[in-house]
């Protein structure tokens, strides 16, 4: 990587403006991400439903509603198939 006081100022501006437009993206698809764990957890009533000191987060209670695998007969637990 060059150093930057050998960029020009049309350079330097470009790097910040991809910059920008990354971070921007970045946060897009956090706030996504947010709304599917939501998601998820309103399926599963996490945590209104839950005893939080035996599963303190929505990956324990989905492990807790997990009963095997789809591809041999398994899936969540009755009620929790989408």
């Amino acid at each position: 990587m060059r150093d930057w006081r050998a960029y020009t100022g049309k350079e330097l501006f470009e790097l910040t403006t991809n910059l920008d437009s990354t971070i921007e993206r970045q946060g897009q698809m956090i706030v996504k991400q947010a709304e599917e764990l939501q998601a998820i957890a309103n399926k599963v009533h996490y945590p209104d439903c839950w005893d939080t000191m035996a599963y303190p987060t929505l990956l324990d209670a989905v492990h807790e509603c997990y009963d095997g695998c789809s591809q041999c007969g398994g899936g969540f637990v009755d009620g929790m198939k989408s």
